[in-house]
């Protein structure tokens, strides 16, 4: 493995991720359904790789929240300190099912180390072919090449899957810009909320030991800022392929803000992208940026995010949903159909096979006359593009914010991820979108 940065470096690094929230922590055991802290917004984009010594540090300005940001205020690349998630609120008179569960549930423990604690394991390595990945160009970190992450910016989604009969197995992370992870098993989440393991820059260990034994089991590990090192599995198991997944369609949600970000939802996973993703039977890859939008600039150009994100996936999208407009409702709306129009241009050249889709600016508050004529515009762009327009307004409203927002009245909780991601499911089978 290679060295950390120096003492200045790992200092500015400290510095630059303040807020961020997470850290080491000696062996952690959670049970399956248990609560793991999650930072419900994670900040904007760490650097994506350790800076080589003589790198000064950028100035940065901590950015806006989605709706909070005054008229022309721009949006500025910088961490920001999340908010707290609020515990999901139930809708009245409604109950819904109760959540799937592994029976028995597996022990889940966190350990900074790196190295196993399996008598005799064996170790897959990152790039072994037994592992299959979602990402933008997944390529080996450059401070350590025995971990592999996405290209582009670090918000966006990674998932890594594959099978195995283990009765334990341990999961090499990297603890880098607040990273997180939710794992599933057999589709199941083995926590309630995604783990989150910090931003020191130090390997992590996550043990899963299942009670049951050994027998054929399907992992999925979904992140962001998340660099993967591989796994260990005890002499004599199997780790392979998950080939059946090829099969499966995937829908790409981006551009988006912090909605499809996850704010507010339980991690990276389980916001109204990944609840529409389920319900569709679909396989999920987002991109979201708090605070961002059509206007944007830099690294955050819409453009320049399909360019260097979307059209680097290493699987071809049946499906890209683009979750622009609420921040630039103050803004220039000739300026906001012109990057429309491109944007829709640069995906299409990236992904020709791919049903484009464009999701309409919603507030709890209201359609406010700045929010519809951002939806009138937006409706306008999709038809003369030839994108199909999927409405919000009117999902989440001042009537049932309580149930569906955060203390912040703007972002989703998590049952408001739900209702959210259930909702354009339907609609997007009734507007015939489906892969």
């Amino acid at each position: 493995m290679q060295s950390m940065p120096s003492p200045f470096i790992a200092a500015w690094l400290a510095l630059l991720l303040a807020g961020c929230g997470g850290g080491g922590s000696a062996d952690r055991v959670i049970g399956a359904g248990d609560e793991s802290p999650l930072a419900s917004a994670p900040p904007s984009e760490p650097t994506p790789s350790a800076p080589q010594p003589g790198t000064a540090p950028p100035a940065a300005a901590p950015e806006p929240a989605d709706g909070q940001e005054p008229p022309g205020t721009p949006v500025v690349d910088a961490p920001s300190s999340p908010p707290a998630i609020d515990p999901p609120p139930t809708t009245p008179g409604v109950e819904d099912p109760p959540p799937p569960a592994l029976d028995p549930a597996p022990t889940v423990r966190v350990a900074q180390a790196d190295g196993t604690s399996i008598a005799g394991a064996r170790q897959v390595a990152a790039d072994d072919r037994a592992f299959r990945t979602i990402a933008a160009a997944p390529r080996p970190w450059s401070a350590d090449a025995s971990f592999r992450m996405a290209a582009g910016l670090p918000s966006q989604s990674l998932k890594v899957s594959f099978v195995s009969d283990a009765p334990s197995i341990e999961l090499r992370l990297l603890a880098w810009g607040n990273t997180q992870v939710e794992i599933r098993v057999d589709g199941v989440p083995v926590t309630a909320t995604a783990l989150r393991l910090g931003d020191d820059w130090r390997p992590r260990v996550v043990r899963l030991d299942f009670p049951a034994g050994a027998r054929s089991r399907s992992y999925e590990l979904f992140g962001r800022f998340l660099p993967f090192g591989g796994a260990w599995v005890p002499a004599g198991s199997t780790l392979t392929y998950p080939a059946a997944e090829d099969a499966r369609p995937l829908v790409a949600f981006a551009p988006g803000d912090s909605y499809t970000q996850g704010s507010g939802a339980p991690s990276a996973r389980q916001t109204y992208a990944g609840v529409a993703a389920d319900e569709l039977g679909v396989e999920l890859w987002t991109e979201g940026v708090g605070g961002t939008g059509w206007l944007s600039g830099g690294a955050h150009d819409p453009g320049a995010r399909v360019d260097g994100t979307l059209a680097l996936l290493n699987k071809a999208p049946a499906i890209v949903v683009t979750a622009l407009g609420y921040n630039d409702r103050f803004g220039d709306l000739a300026a906001v159909a012109a990057r429309y129009d491109a944007t829709v241009a640069r995906i299409r050249a990236a992904w020709p096979q791919a049903r484009i889709v464009t999701l309409g600016p919603w507030t709890p508050l209201g359609a406010a006359r700045e929010t519809q004529a951002m939806r009138e515009l937006l409706i306008a762009g999709a038809e003369r593009n030839g994108v199909t327009f999927i409405d919000l307004e009117g999902i989440v409203t001042a009537a049932n914010m309580d149930t569906y927002t955060n203390a912040d009245r703007v972002h989703p909780n998590a049952e408001g991820h739900r209702h959210l991601g259930r909702t354009i499911a339907a609609r997007l089978r009734a507007a015939g979108v489906t892969p």
